[in-house]
């Protein structure tokens, strides 16, 4: 709740133009500091995790092949919808549309995704060396990263006006976003779960944790066992890392509505500043709200698929 009231406020203060030039500046470099700093802490929360680190076997194993299969899923739901409902050139370029030689000037990676890249997996290596007692700091770290970052983001986006107008091209679309992403990641991780053992009710309710680790590998440890409880965890925890490493790479190939895909739940928290940095202020509202109804889905889809 906190992250919306502060994405709201700042939405509001740059709508208004409270904040002169100078002070844009500062916001931005704070809004930077902090992205940096949220994804290192992240990877220091995976590095520093005895979960992950005891469970890296072939339990690890098919978390990773889930993860991918789910991303892929989702992508290739929301390029579908995307063709079929005339959105597939939403946001590129600021205009509409972008042209194939366009495309192939613009560059997989720049300064800024190296810098993310860069910052998790530092994270990760530092977390190896450290306790997992200082868990609780790192999630304090977290939090006030995440509360300057989307404000910072609220101001951006709510400066912009035309992007209120362009959305008004999405309308009652918007809400197909999260259904489709859903969908993807269900059935690829069922398509997966031929290859990896386990049932297609297995498999739907990993699918169906869209990222969101903590949550989704509560519900399965309790209603199902502790093993599938793991690689629900491990699979999601996954699929936000492969988010930070991949979306320069989505954007560049499936245009920037795909960057919505592979984030699932995330879209609303963690990864929305890396959405932001590499498909534009315009994809904002969209991936907030998919991160907000895919959240609100998990409790429900998560033990009714395990229980099908």
């Amino acid at each position: 709740m906190y992250i919306l009231v502060f994405f709201l406020i700042g939405a509001l203060i740059g709508y208004y133009n409270i904040f002169n030039e100078k002070m844009d500046k500062i916001i931005s470099i704070i809004t930077n500091i902090s992205l940096v700093v949220l994804l290192g802490t992240m990877g220091m929360k995976i590095g520093s995790n005895e979960r992950i680190i005891t469970n890296l076997g072939m339990i690890g194993i098919k978390a990773g092949i889930l993860s991918v299969v789910t991303i892929i899923g989702s992508l290739i739901s929301l390029l579908i919808f995307a063709k079929i409902s005339g959105l597939n050139n939403f946001g590129n370029n600021q205009g509409g549309s972008t042209s194939k030689k366009n495309k192939s000037k613009k560059k997989v990676f720049d300064f800024t995704s190296y810098l993310m890249i860069f910052s998790v997996i530092f994270g990760t290596i530092l977390g190896l060396m450290i306790s997992d007692i200082a868990s609780n700091l790192m999630d304090k770290i977290v939090m006030y990263s995440l509360i300057a970052l989307l404000f910072g983001i609220g101001i951006d986006t709510g400066s912009k006006k035309t992007i209120f107008k362009k959305l008004k091209k999405l309308g009652y679309k918007i809400i197909f976003i999260p259904v489709f992403v859903a969908i993807g990641s269900i059935f690829g991780a069922i398509f997966a779960s031929f290859f990896i053992g386990l049932t297609i009710q297995e498999a739907a309710a990993v699918g169906a944790g869209f990222g969101w680790y903590s949550l989704s590998g509560v519900i399965l440890t309790r209603v199902h066992s502790v093993s599938l409880g793991s690689m629900a965890f491990l699979s999601n925890i996954f699929r936000e890392l492969l988010t930070v490493i991949i979306l320069p790479f989505v954007v560049k190939y499936f245009g920037n509505l795909a960057a919505i895909a592979p984030g699932g739940a995330t879209t609303m928290d963690i990864t929305l500043p890396v959405i932001k940095e590499t498909a534009g202020e315009e994809l904002v509202i969209p991936a907030f709200i998919n991160g907000v109804i895919l959240s609100a889905l998990v409790p429900i889809l998560v033990p009714f698929l395990i229980n099908l």
